[in-house]
């Protein structure tokens, strides 16, 4: 299925049925952008120390 596209910084960013922009090619903008680095990548996000702190918090407050 072809999903619509739109540019940002010169990079193509697609958007699903529903919407919504993949965030990997939003980060590659970013990149080509001056904007985010590769350690910044999407697919980090939930190994990052202070995001695994935050999903304890909430969990503990869940309790």
């Amino acid at each position: 299925m072809k999903y619509p596209t739109v540019i940002v910084n010169g990079v193509s960013v697609r958007v699903d049925e529903d919407g919504r922009y993949n965030l990997n090619d939003l980060h590659a903008a970013a990149v080509a952008n001056g904007e985010a680095t590769e350690s910044q990548r999407p697919s980090n996000f939930l190994r990052s120390a202070q995001i695994k702190r935050f999903i304890s918090a909430l969990k503990a407050k869940a309790q």
